[in-house]
């Protein structure tokens, strides 16, 4: 509880008019002011008054009991509107001398007697969100941060069950993935006030059990992991929701086909900074601590380059599906804070020597994603290694596979092509482009043909196929 203020204190931030600070004590006045005091107590549990985006805000907490998703969480109230929520109330906040020498008392509503009291909750630097390491010193005094830490404290246990999960489902008993998928979590775990650096995407059916590992990893952060399903969640422009997050599970909430959010979604995994834009106020910038897994059922889940380092891409087995008896035993486990308490411990002190999130896995899974993330003239070509012709809309065009083909007539193929798979516009590349593209991507070559004319050699289809399959890192699939 806070001290009760004296006459004194009222003096000086009531005004002039207010009882001096020698006037006589009465036991109406102490009871008064402890009331208020409580009151105080009371409103700094729940309110604290800051700088937020540059304007006074007031920061309102709620606790896990009290909110819809049992986490702790805040959000931010303007000070007019947060004065008008207690317009209706009063608590008394002085006394002064009334013209014939009495004290009178002096009321104000309660959001103004705690904005104005001395005891009040005050940041005058402002919010920030600054994950920390077990044992780090806490930010100097100012400034609020919104990292409460993990859901739970570290302590040795048994989690095998978790372990077994994440080896044998997720990763298909795949030693080289489950090191990576395994690290990948502890390097978070330890740099919490570090970005990921790659994202880990669990692509399988319904039912598969590729889910099971963001939700329980979600719990283990506590209010600082979210789950979403919504791409505009994920992408879109209001974001408050990454304002404290550290670990995002995204749940089928990302199209590939969406180039706008592909843009996004590859700054929230790399980018040092992230904009946070709360509705009705202003985007503010602040550092990226987000590591985020995604799953999905769709074939294509993320765009991927041939140099891909951001995505970890994981075909998760359906062995699983269906036994219900295995996820009802995993799901008690998971939701036993022994189990996500020792789960922590271990990854606090597991040892990431030589582990970089850039050494993924090159999985098949991955390079499907590469395939599905070709441009118009990638997958022409792609296209006519599994048809083995490139063909050409009119009369005189070829029916079988040439190791040596005219410049022109594949640009033509290239268009034709184009037509078949109804591409947009804005897809299509120049005769120019194509030669560039086709010579320092698919490393093709030209070369003269008896009658002088500019050609393309492709080989054999065996060996176009190959130096498609390392030129893109693709699996063509015959």
């Amino acid at each position: 509880m806070s001290k009760p203020i004296t006459a004194a204190d009222v003096a000086s931030f009531l005004g002039a008019e207010t009882i001096a600070p020698d006037a006589p004590q009465t036991p109406a006045d102490t009871e008064w002011q402890i009331k208020l005091a409580e009151h105080v107590d009371r409103f700094n549990q729940r309110y604290a008054n800051v700088c937020y985006a540059g304007k006074q805000m007031i920061m309102r907490f709620t606790k896990a009991g009290d909110s819809l998703d049992n986490l702790d969480s805040i959000d931010f109230l303007r000070q007019p509107d947060f004065i008008n929520l207690y317009l209706s109330t009063n608590i008394k906040v002085g006394e002064k001398i009334g013209k014939k020498g009495e004290l009178v008392p002096i009321y104000a509503n309660h959001a103004l007697a705690w904005l104005k009291h001395p005891d009040c909750r005050v940041y005058r630097d402002g919010v920030v969100f600054r994950p920390q390491p077990l044992g780090a010193e806490p930010l100097k005094e100012g400034y609020y941060n919104t990292w409460q830490g993990f859901a739970v404290d570290p302590k040795q246990g048994n989690c095998d069950r978790i372990y077994y999960h994440l080896r044998e489902v997720v990763c298909d008993g795949q030693a080289v993935l489950y090191d990576y998928v395994i690290k990948w979590i502890a390097y978070k775990i330890q740099n919490p006030h570090k970005q990921a650096g790659s994202a880990v995407v669990l692509r399988g059916k319904k039912g598969s059990g590729k889910g099971t590992l963001g939700h329980f990893l979600k719990r283990l952060y506590g209010s600082h992991g979210k789950h979403i399903s919504n791409s505009e969640h994920l992408t879109g422009k209001f974001n408050a929701h990454l304002a404290d997050c550290c670990f995002l599970f995204a749940d089928e909430a990302f199209f590939s086909g969406d180039k706008r959010g592909e843009a996004n979604l590859k700054a929230l995994i790399t980018e040092p900074t992230l904009t946070i834009e709360r509705k009705g106020f202003d985007p503010i910038e602040q550092a990226n601590y987000l590591q985020i897994l995604m799953a999905t059922n769709e074939q294509w889940a993320v765009p991927a380059t041939t140099d891909e380092r951001r995505y970890c891409v994981i075909d998760v087995p359906d062995t699983k599906i269906g036994d219900r008896d295995y996820f009802k035993i995993l799901h008690i486990a998971m939701e036993q804070e022994s189990v996500i308490a020792a789960f922590l411990y271990d990854m606090l002190h597991l040892d990431l020597n030589g582990w970089h999130s850039g050494n993924i896995p090159d999985t098949n899974a991955l390079k499907d994603q590469r395939l599905y993330s070709l441009d118009s003239v990638g997958n022409f070509l792609v296209d006519g290694c599994l048809r083995q012709v490139f063909s050409a809309d009119g009369v005189g065009g070829l029916t079988a596979w040439c190791e040596s083909i005219n410049a022109s007539y594949l640009y033509s193929s290239y268009l034709a092509y184009t037509n078949r798979a109804k591409l947009r516009h804005y897809d299509i590349v120049s005769h120019t482009t194509f030669g560039k593209k086709i010579t320092q991507e698919a490393k093709l070559f030209k070369k003269r043909d008896g009658a002088g004319r500019q050609c393309y050699y492709l080989g054999t289809i065996d060996d176009f196929k190959a130096v498609l399959e390392e030129r893109y890192r693709i699996k063509i699939d015959d």
